[in-house]
């Protein structure tokens, strides 16, 4: 009998911290012991300052497997080896986490690193093995990176060394995980096509047993709910001289308008709707889970709903499931691009939102997961800051929720196209994936001796 494959797997963000950073290297925790290969996880104590990104959610931790080895790296500090430009804040922390992970490759020769990224400082690893390893590097980028158009560096040339510091990290890697097939085609028309037989595009996916009794509620009241963070800070200039010159100096990849991902055009939306048809304003209510900050806030009762809007703050991961089953739709929001541009990001939730088989309100630009939500009943399409087909959106979801339940079977009829992006399937194909890369770099080394 064969024996098991390690991986070893390196996660900034990993329950019980909260959001989608953490659910990602969660996952395949949770699903690659049952494909035959003994896990071990390196990643920071439990007991740390807590904030916008990282909200406590002890509901993901008591999702994994008795079976993983969990190292938890107390100690804190920063990571003087590293040249890294930019993310100051995790670099003065992050140190002894880094070294801890060279010095598990080193201590258990793991067949296997699994870096998960962002936070991108974690790309300075690789050049800290030694090139003679045994173990196969596989950088996991949730984000990408240099691709991204959300990311804002200090200035052009911060942005410059952190393009050649990806180039550097994407060579060195015997793997390569990007997080939607857009982003594997710009990462290969950017950095070269001779990186295609070393990657895979593996999305962020959901678990059918968290929607296993979803049924669209009968109600005259329409409740639009959105689970995560938005970005209401981009309504607003910056404040001071100094934070305005700073802000000149910024360089990013890219122009997006970011109050996409706020609830400011769904508002105008409503307000369109206020006053063409009153009785189906009425009937809206707004419900926001996530982070709620001072900027959040000022949208909302700026917004003329404030009454008809519900801040529930950060949920649990497992309540967070249960209140979009019990949704009326739910609302996905995204930046705008420039037109002939593709976004190379598809928003994590948008996989748990389809299989909850409600309705969705999906402001997104063109890119993967425009592609993905296109092709799915009962999703209806609006341009991320345009009011008026945001409200054409709404009417459609309302159109929608007053036909008889025998014509919302939007569950059942999703199923075909959300059948590769459960949790255990995409594990399962990170799974032949590393099982290549070894198998790949025994042959080598095989061949060298």
């Amino acid at each position: 009998m064969m024996s098991n494959l390690s991986v070893l797997i390196a996660a900034w963000y990993f329950p019980p911290d909260g959001g989608a950073g953490s659910q990602r290297p969660a996952s395949f925790a949770r699903h690659l012991p049952e494909l035959g290969w003994d896990c071990r996880i390196v990643t920071r104590s439990e007991s740390i300052q807590r904030g916008r990104w990282n909200h406590l959610d002890r509901s993901l931790l008591s999702e994994l497997p008795s079976s993983i080895s969990m190292v938890r790296v107390d100690d804190d500090g920063p990571f003087h080896e590293s040249g890294f430009p930019g993310e100051r804040d995790i670099k003065a922390h992050i140190g002894p986490l880094c070294r801890r992970v060279v010095h598990e490759v080193a201590a258990t020769n793991p067949d296997v690193l699994l870096l998960t990224m962002s936070p991108f400082i974690l790309s300075e690893i690789p050049k800290m093995i030694p090139r003679h390893s045994e173990t196969s590097i596989v950088v996991d980028l949730r984000d990408p990176w240099i691709l991204d158009y959300w990311p804002i560096q200090s200035s052009r040339a911060v942005r410059r060394r952190q393009r050649a510091l990806m180039r550097d990290m994407l060579e060195r890697a015997d793997g390569i995980v990007m997080n939607t097939p857009e982003a594997a085609t710009q990462c290969m028309e950017v950095f070269g096509t001779h990186l295609r037989p070393k990657m895979i595009a593996l999305e962020n996916g959901f678990e059918p047993r968290h929607f296993s009794n979803s049924v669209i509620p009968r109600s005259s009241s329409i409740r639009i709910m959105h689970g995560g963070t938005f970005h209401c800070e981009s309504l607003h200039s910056p404040r001071g001289v100094r934070a305005r010159v700073a802000a000149m100096r910024h360089a990013s990849r890219g122009s997006i308008d970011r109050t996409g991902r706020t609830p400011h055009h769904l508002f105008e939306a409503a307000r369109l709707l206020r006053d063409e048809k009153p009785d189906l304003a009425s009937r809206l209510h707004f419900d926001f889970f996530g982070h709620i900050d001072s900027g959040l806030e000022t949208c909302v009762r700026d917004g003329g709903f404030d009454s008809q809007t519900t801040l529930h703050g950060y949920v649990e991961h497992d309540r967070m499931t249960h209140h979009i089953e019990r949704a009326s739709a739910l609302f996905l929001p995204g930046g705008k691009l420039a037109d002939g541009v593709r976004d190379p990001i598809t928003p994590g939730k948008t996989y748990e939102y389809l299989a909850s088989g409600r309705p969705i309100l999906a402001a997104l630009h063109p890119g993967s997961g425009l592609d993905l939500v296109s092709s799915c009943p009962g999703v209806y399409v609006c341009d991320p800051c345009s009011p008026r087909s945001l409200a054409a959106g709404i009417e459609s979801v309302a159109t929608l929720l007053d036909r008889s339940p025998e014509d919302m079977s939007l569950v059942e009829q999703r199923q075909p196209m959300l059948a590769p992006f459960t949790r255990s399937s995409i594990a399962g194909r990170l799974s032949e994936f590393m099982k290549m890369l070894t198998e790949t770099k025994r042959s080598s080394r095989s061949t060298r001796e």
